[in-house]
């Protein structure tokens, strides 16, 4: 589909997700950096380049990207758990607990 429309920002945050869990993570920054550049506020797109930053040992970045996806869309659960896990990469304790509590708040069928 990106072949037949450039701009069609959903295929990025496809195949950024299948790059992911393929483990190609400079891949999947790649595409999801690409969407963020069509559509800035597509929110699933940060969480999955967080994700790939987080896989790649890059903690600081991941947790960027999920805060930015937390100033988009700020019930997003997934967001607040996922940077309780780069925090906790950091040993910044108290940060990934007060995360994941809100995680927690926000979705606590899940928890």
């Amino acid at each position: 589909m990106i072949l037949f429309n450039p701009q069609f920002v959903a295929a990025y945050a496809g195949r950024c997700r299948n790059f992911y869990f393929l483990e190609r993570y400079l891949e999947a920054i790649d595409d999801c950096s690409l969407g963020i550049s069509i559509d800035n506020d597509l929110v699933d797109l940060y969480i999955h380049r967080g994700n790939a930053q987080d896989s790649l040992g890059n903690h600081n970045a991941a947790i960027a990207d999920y805060s930015l996806a937390i100033s988009l869309e700020g019930d997003r659960s997934d967001a607040f758990y996922n940077r309780a896990l780069a925090y906790n990469y950091l040993q910044d304790y108290q940060q990934a607990l007060a995360n994941y509590n809100r995680s927690i708040d926000l979705n606590p069928q899940e928890s």
